[in-house]
């Protein structure tokens, strides 16, 4: 059995509920949102006072509105840094009156300040200034408060509650359990418990039966979150489920050994309530990272597709007259939460209708790449059909390059947390490119070197950083090393 089946497949597969699915990432750009309605109830609130008692002075307009989006950014910034955009201020309103209106009352207060300084106080209406003040603070407790109703109902109708599965040995299990029945978090949902009682003590065995089950089940994007409840005694055991599960796209917890649900600890993330919990991973893009990330792939792919499209016009005609066959190479790749998908490419080699039995990686002088498809893969000109995979939504600009699923099967059982790369999009271009390792891999050095980027890439994501590789990579390419 190879690797890839070891891990995939699955005897006595565990029924997937589709409509147990839930939108859970909603609560990680809940923050952002509400943040917009805060400034928007602000803002409203603003203008609603000053039309009915100050319209009138048309002179004064530009600082009563210079003193409205002042304010409103003064106090949507002290409400953050006073805690207010957590989940569990977002989600109880009521809780958080009195530091939304100390918020409130230090933005005016410093405003007012501000006005004295420069000697403009005089002109703002004292009438208007607590009117704004007060109705703000109703506005935005308002506001709040139907956020938190509304994320109620769609909590207790299981859309954004987190799907969560249990992993573990006996006691450890049974307690998290009832911690998890007894704090009644609302926005937990287990969708399945898994027991690995066959595992001795101090021990690095586990049921790779069961590792298989759960793994299928977050293959399946069903699960958000996997809570580990093992004895910490069993170093060896938990070390090695964790090697395991951190190769997946998803949020990894290790809950306290037992004596943590006897004394209190400090508080995991807000939606598992009390229940004392600790991050081992965490997904790598989540909430409005994914969006950010999206739109950076369909804008830079579209645009990129439009200008270099007389280009993808020449070197169609130039392969035909070259050599007989396609102009576009499919190949069948492993992509995000190694998903199956089809990677497109210019063809470079000479066409053989029945695909070859192993994959090798083009070499120096390799008498299968043709005279035009040299001087595209030098030039890496032959991955831009890959903008059509970014489209597609197979692919992104950047991420860990995609690799032959049987090179994928064969450097999974040399390096430890290979498929940690695949936590993401694969890319046209990536971090391990612009550091050097492009091309042929012959070794296993440098595949290790390319994974170790990989996944360094995957625990650090941002929009900076993506950036940074997009500019980088045209003299990458234009070094032309490793490139055959």
């Amino acid at each position: 059995m190879t690797v890839l089946e070891d891990i995939a497949n699955v005897v006595d597969k565990p029924v997937v509920d589709n409509s147990r699915r839930s939108y859970a990432s909603v609560m990680k750009m809940l923050p952002g949102i509400v943040l917009v309605a805060d400034c928007c109830a602000l803002l409203g609130m603003g203008f609603a006072t000053y039309f009915p008692m100050v319209f009138y002075s048309y002179r004064t307009v530009d600082y009563y509105v210079l003193a409205i989006i002042g304010n409103t950014m003064l106090s949507v910034m002290l409400m953050y840094f006073g805690g207010l955009y957590q989940f569990g201020a977002l989600t109880n309103a009521i809780k958080s009156i009195d530091r939304i209106a100390l918020a409130s009352f230090t933005s005016f207060v410093l405003m007012l300040a501000a006005a004295f300084t420069i000697k403009i106080s005089d002109i703002y209406s004292r009438l208007w200034v607590g009117a704004f003040m007060i109705g703000g603070v109703a506005a935005v407790v308002l506001t709040r408060a139907f956020v938190s109703w509304v994320i109620g109902k769609l909590a207790a109708r299981g859309l954004i509650a987190r799907n969560v599965v249990v992993y573990g040995q006996g006691e450890q299990v049974d307690e998290f359990l009832k911690f998890l029945k007894e704090s009644g978090a609302p926005f937990v949902s287990l969708v399945g418990t898994y027991k690995d009682d066959n595992v001795r003590e101090y021990s690095g065995n586990i049921d790779r039966l069961q590792l298989r089950r759960v793994i299928e089940l977050v293959r399946s994007n069903a699960v958000d979150d996997i809570v580990v409840a093992m004895p910490w005694a069993n170093s060896r055991g938990v070390a090695t489920l964790m090697e395991k599960l951190r190769e997946l796209p998803i949020n990894v917890y290790l809950s306290s050994d037992l004596v943590g649900y006897k004394v209190p600890m400090r508080a995991p993330p807000s939606y598992f309530e009390s229940i004392p919990l600790f991050q081992v991973a965490g997904k790598p893009l989540s909430g409005w990272d994914v969006i950010i990330k999206s739109i950076e792939d369909y804008v830079i792919s579209l645009v990129l597709l439009i200008l270099l499209s007389p280009l993808l016009l020449l070197v169609a005609v130039l392969i035909k007259l070259d050599s007989p066959g396609p102009v576009i190479f499919k190949q069948k790749r492993l992509g995000f939460n190694n998903q199956e998908f089809d990677i497109y490419k210019f063809r470079s080699m000479t066409y053989r209708p029945e695909p070859a039995e192993k994959t090798i990686q083009a070499q120096k002088h390799d008498p299968r790449v043709t005279r035009v498809g040299r001087l595209l893969r030098k030039s890496s000109i032959d991955e831009i059909p890959q903008l059509f995979n970014v489209l597609f939504g197979t692919m992104s600009i950047v991420g860990p390059r995609p690799h032959a699923i049987d090179h994928n099967e064969e450097f999974a059982t040399k390096i430890r947390g290979y498929f940690s790369r695949h936590r993401v999009k694969p890319g046209l271009t990536g971090l391990a490119q612009v550091k050097g390792f492009r091309g042929l891999t012959d070794t296993d050095e440098k595949m290790e070197n390319r994974v170790k980027f990989d996944v360094e890439y995957t625990e650090n994501w941002s929009l900076w950083l993506d950036l940074r590789i997009i500019l980088q990579t045209p003299f990458v390419v234009l070094a032309g090393t490793n490139a055959h």
